[in-house]
């Protein structure tokens, strides 16, 4: 599967960036010491949905710069209707110990419809989401298998 969004390639909120990387992985970036509540967690799905137009993508979360995101934003973006349906995967990059528990907490007691990780490399979590494509539509090669290996644990 090889699906590319025409025409926007990057959104700005309020709390964050909204861009289209190659293939159809989807970076959320947040600003700078933002706190991120219900309202932007609603304005981002709104955004990527209209990106997407409905189709499967792979959502990159970069917070690496993040002040603070709600329980009710965390539980939206999880559980959102609107998203949840089409995103194949979700992969989280972060670099701070109190963001890696954020995360944690969000993947684990959110109960996530779609594969999610924890990563501090933006690369291995690109790799990753693209093995993630692969798995859900049967495209899975022996090499991906091995490399899959590699992202055993968080």
């Amino acid at each position: 599967m090889n699906t590319q969004y025409s025409g926007i390639k990057e959104i700005e909120l309020d709390k964050g960036f909204i861009q289209i990387l190659e293939k159809n992985i989807i970076l959320l970036k947040f600003k700078e010491d933002g706190a991120f509540d219900l309202r932007d967690a609603i304005e981002t799905n709104k955004a990527i949905y209209s990106i997407v137009k409905g189709k499967p993508f792979l959502s990159l979360i970069d917070a690496r710069k993040y002040g603070s995101i709600s329980a009710s934003a965390r539980e939206f973006l999880a559980k959102d209707t609107l998203t949840k349906e089409i995103k194949i995967a979700e992969a989280i990059v972060i670099n701070t110990l109190p963001a890696r528990l954020y995360a944690k907490f969000y993947i684990r007691l959110s109960k996530l419809a779609n594969p999610a990780k924890i990563f501090s490399d933006i690369h291995d979590a690109k790799l990753w989401l693209q093995l993630q494509q692969k798995i859900m539509f049967g495209e899975v090669h022996e090499r991906d298998v091995r490399f899959n290996e590699k992202f055993k644990h968080n």
